[in-house]
């Protein structure tokens, strides 16, 4: 400022004028409300003065085990999913550095820390023994996380792969399907079963010899398959000798007895759909059908008494 004053002169005065800026707002983007085991996501905040200057911004994170945090001093805050768990993020402007005065503060936002949806493809399968298939393991969303294998039979084995694994049947399955495991390393609650049927073929077949009585109606053959594992046990009876002591029925499975005496049952092993099942057996250049022969003695009463005749 200049005032004039006495002969001429002027008075000059000078003074500091501080003008102090104003904030703008606070904006916060890209925060998510699902975050995946091994995924990364970020979020941003911007906090605008009125000069157009940008203000600095706090992260504030609560329950930070279930991620790993970078950034929590800047813009732009990154999370990986360690664990499942929830947590709360909030951006802040404090009014100082070094204070818990904030000019801004956002909403709390609520993340969620999910393990990944883990399946296998298939989860049912059927191979022969000696043969191998490929499973599948899938994680939605696409994060590969790291698994192990387990097993409840030695029927198969399960060789890991980068897609999943691989599984071989190594004898058969008569009781029914075993269970291939894949679970995660680190979430042993997370896993994904494959029920697995292995089919093997018999290479050997004996039967027992059998007493019946004239009161027997339907029974069965006692019937010996080898391996002992074999599943493939289709059968066809045929009466050798003594058809007037017993006979099969329409299915040729099971015996009827007719009167006392003793006669001679072939078996003949079958492919399921009924054709005959042939072997290379010991010695044979081609193969032949598989196939053995049970003696049957008839009692009138259940006794072991002489009969009318017997086979060879």
């Amino acid at each position: 400022m200049i005032v004039p004053v006495a002969n001429g002169k002027e008075l000059v005065a000078t003074s500091k004028l501080t003008i102090n800026d104003v904030f703008g707002g606070l904006i916060v983007r890209d925060v998510p409300s699902v975050l995946y085991v091994g995924q990364t996501k970020a979020m941003t905040g911007d906090a605008i003065m009125l000069s157009g200057t940008d203000a600095p911004i706090k992260w504030i994170v609560t329950n930070p085990g279930s991620v790993e945090s970078k950034g929590k001093d800047t813009d732009t805050l990154s999370l990986t999913g360690v664990k499942p768990g929830t947590l709360t993020v909030q951006a802040v402007v404090p009014a100082a550095i070094g204070t818990t005065t904030y000019l801004a503060q956002s909403q709390i936002y609520t993340i969620e820390v999910k393990v990944p949806e883990l399946t296998v493809n298939p989860s049912n399968l059927e191979l022969w023994a000696g043969k191998t298939q490929d499973v599948t393991a899938t994680f939605s969303p696409d994060i590969r996380l790291p698994f192990v294998l387990s097993k409840v039979s030695d029927a198969i084995q399960l060789t890991a792969t980068s897609t999943g694994y691989t599984v071989k049947g190594l004898t058969g399955t008569p009781s029914g399907s075993v269970d291939a495991v894949l679970q995660l390393s680190d979430f042993p609650d997370t896993r994904a079963l494959t029920k697995i049927n292995v089919r093997e073929n018999p290479v050997k077949l004996t039967a027992n010899d059998l007493t019946m009585t004239v009161e027997d109606d339907q029974k069965r053959p006692i019937l010996n398959w080898y391996p002992v594992t074999t599943t493939e046990r289709f059968y066809r009876l045929e009466v050798l000798q003594g058809k007037e002591y017993v006979k099969t029925d329409a299915t040729a499975q099971t015996l009827k007895a007719l009167r006392p005496g003793v006669a001679r049952v072939k078996v003949t092993a079958l492919k399921e759909d009924k054709s005959v099942f042939e072997v290379l057996k010991d010695g044979e250049k081609e193969k032949q059908p598989l196939t053995t022969t049970f003696k049957v003695t008839v009692s009138s009463d259940g006794s072991t008494g002489e009969s009318d005749t017997d086979v060879y």
